[in-house]
């Protein structure tokens, strides 16, 4: 058995680690990855609120080391909470044992975990698998992200497609945003075309970002029940913190002979949904032990997958 899996990020990593513990060999795993090396700590970036227990099943504490710990000093949601935009403030939810993370944190200590045990990856490497790959293994992951390059061999005319919105993150000094919320309480503020401020307040600092119109310039206007020197500190965000334009996965095919999509390649979807992690775990346990048994289980697993999908998007419209 030779599997090929191209994208070092949550869902490429996890679903190596899920292979080695269902006693694959790292020497038949092999990954792909278009940076030119593994992720440096430095620079902002993306966050990520994860449950407790993202990583059990896929290995645990024993397969990746490195990332529990990580996970394990992560500051603390204690639980979310919502600031509709006519002001209003539903009763808090409690989270225990959430997280809030960086996606490149949690993907650096991934990273030294599947190092650590033994698996090659060849970075700078981009593209969709060539012709001798897909003689010489039995299967090939796409697990690149919603611009996915291996995409084209399952879908070839399926594009990621934008959702005419944009997202920025950030850390400002402790209470530097002046809003009301309470330490360790991931607070959403709504405001009008699906935009959202967000912050968890920690001892350290005010951990921030954004969700707002592709042709916005400042969050003033969009209809937040906040007072204006919340939204300058956000605004301030969009100009020093990193911003990214979201898009979309194109519904289609997840498979295509040999080769399969998983993670933000198959279904990635705005950050709005807050799941990016948690399907990407899933999406690993789901599709390991399919990759050993076979097209009909792999059809299989990538069916649930889909039922999953559907789930999650139907819940969001209610």
């Amino acid at each position: 058995m030779r599997i090929t899996v191209t994208g070092a990020g949550l869902a490429g990593l996890t679903l190596a680690g899920a292979l080695l513990d269902r006693g694959v060999p790292p020497g038949a795993v092999t990954m792909r990855e278009r940076r030119g090396g593994p992720v440096e700590a430095a620079g902002a970036e993306t966050f990520l609120g994860v449950p407790p227990g993202l990583l059990d099943a896929v290995g645990g504490r024993s397969r990746y080391p490195s990332a529990t710990r990580y996970l394990d000093r992560a500051p603390a949601i204690d639980g979310i909470a919502v600031i509709t935009p006519d002001g209003d403030r539903p009763p808090t939810r409690p989270t225990p044992g959430w997280r809030f993370i960086t996606h490149r944190e949690i993907v650096r200590a991934l990273e030294a975990d599947i190092a650590d045990a033994a698996v090659p990856v060849r970075y700078g490497v981009d593209g969709p698998p060539d012709d001798e790959e897909r003689r010489t293994e039995d299967w090939i992951v796409g697990a690149d992200g919603v611009h996915s390059a291996v995409r084209g061999t399952v879908e070839p005319d399926a594009c990621a497609m934008p959702v005419g919105q944009r997202a920025a993150f950030g850390s400002l000094p402790p209470r530097a945003v002046d809003l009301d919320v309470e330490s360790g309480v991931l607070t959403f503020v709504q405001g009008a075309e699906n935009s959202a401020l967000g912050i968890l307040r920690t001892g350290d600092a005010d951990l921030v970002f954004a969700r707002y119109s592709a042709t916005a310039s400042s969050v003033s206007g969009l209809g937040f029940p906040v007072v204006p020197g919340a939204l300058a500190a956000y605004d301030r965000l969009l100009t020093e913190g990193r911003t990214i334009d979201l898009f979309e996965a194109p519904w289609g095919r997840w498979r295509s002979g040999s080769v399969v999509l998983t993670g933000d390649a198959a279904h990635g979807k705005s950050p709005a949904y807050g799941r990016g992690a948690v399907d990407a775990v899933d999406d690993a346990r789901i599709l390991a032990p399919a990759l050993l048994d076979g097209a009909d289980a792999v059809d299989g697993a990538l069916a649930e997958i889909l039922r999953r999908e559907r789930a999650v998007r139907a819940a969001s419209r209610r």
